[in-house]
């Protein structure tokens, strides 16, 4: 082989180890546009079969297209019974917003909003995928907390015709603590652990972070029987829930229709997620609910009805079950 021969496969070599990485992460953002454009097409597929076929029962009509499981499809269907309401969102716990509950009412319903994450990744995404350039969006790089809430929102255009709240911890209190709008719909996470009926949350803290409060990463976030009182208090009821994620839907009675009321029973799903730590921060992957509920048994946790704070092994037996208790069906 030649002298020449050599340097110029060497220096070949050289050029495809520098732009590798560059060509990989370009083929990787190429074949994600593509996924992504598939699913909107999906999606469209769906809502105009629909249109001569619609889903009486919102619960049944999920389906994912930008959506973390089957929101996207469960606020299509509720929408489509509330025609009135603003078209204009607030969602927070957005992380990067690649994946959300509000882009799809965005990119094909063509909403605005304001979406919030105390991270600038959104930011980031919104001008790399430049929908900014294109819909009416805002990033408000913030922690929300009960303390801010309302300062934070004051100056919205409109009651949202949806908020999103989703920050894997104080959600119940930041919803207890909006005063200043009233959503015509509220999508909110509870804690299934906690199970369908007992009234728990964690306790409030406006830095609340889920594994440092826990090391177990799985004590964060309250049941959805006590978001379900919650939301009776503030004049909402409960629509249904998502059929594969601890997802609550709520609309404000005073525009509800004739959307179903829906019971803690119905709405609740025990969703599987392996997401345990152990001691030194390792995940464990603990797949039994009843595992789970004794990986957080020391954990304190308010009993919002009674008033209390308590560890949560009060609310479990010795094998993880939980203790049945229906209060909320005499209150």
């Amino acid at each position: 082989m030649s002298i020449v021969k050599r340097l110029v496969d060497k220096l070949a070599g050289r050029v495809i180890a520098v732009g590798q990485p560059y060509f990989n992460a370009r083929f990787d953002r190429l074949e994600r546009i593509a996924q992504e454009e598939s699913r909107f097409a999906m999606g469209v597929q769906i809502e105009e079969a629909r249109r001569t076929n619609p889903v009486v029962d919102p619960q049944e009509a999920g389906y994912r297209v930008y959506s973390q499981f089957d929101q996207d499809g469960i606020l299509q269907a509720i929408f489509k019974r509330l025609p009135s309401a603003p078209k204009f969102f607030v969602e927070f716990g957005v992380q990067d917003y690649r994946e959300s509950s509000t882009r799809y009412l965005l990119e094909k319903d063509f909403w605005r909003g304001v979406i919030v994450d105390p991270a600038p990744d959104a930011q980031d995404f919104l001008q790399e995928s430049r929908l900014q350039d294109t819909h009416d969006i805002e990033f408000r790089q913030s922690f929300v907390t009960a303390e801010n809430i309302n300062s934070l929102f004051a100056n919205l255009p409109c009651d949202p015709g949806l908020m999103v709240i989703d920050v894997d911890g104080v959600d119940y209190y930041l919803w207890e603590a909006l005063t200043v709008v009233k959503p015509w719909v509220v999508c909110i996470e509870y804690q299934s652990l906690f199970g369908p009926y007992l009234d728990l949350s964690i306790p409030y803290s406006p830095d609340f972070d889920r594994t440092k409060f826990h090391g177990s990463n799985l004590a964060y976030g309250a049941s959805l029987s006590a978001m379900v009182r919650l939301g009776k208090a503030k004049g909402y009821r409960l629509v249904c829930g998502s059929r594969f994620h601890h997802d609550a839907f709520f609309v404000r009675e005073d525009v509800a229709g004739d959307l179903p009321t829906g019971s803690p029973a119905q709405a609740f799903t025990d969703v599987q997620h392996k997401e345990s730590r152990g001691k030194d921060f390792e995940l464990t992957y603990l797949r039994r609910r009843e595992d789970q509920r004794k990986a957080i048994a020391d954990a304190r946790v308010d009993d919002l009805l009674l008033k209390v704070q308590r560890p949560f092994r009060d609310y479990i037996d010795a094998d993880g079950n939980l203790l049945d208790d229906r209060r909320w069906e005499q209150t």
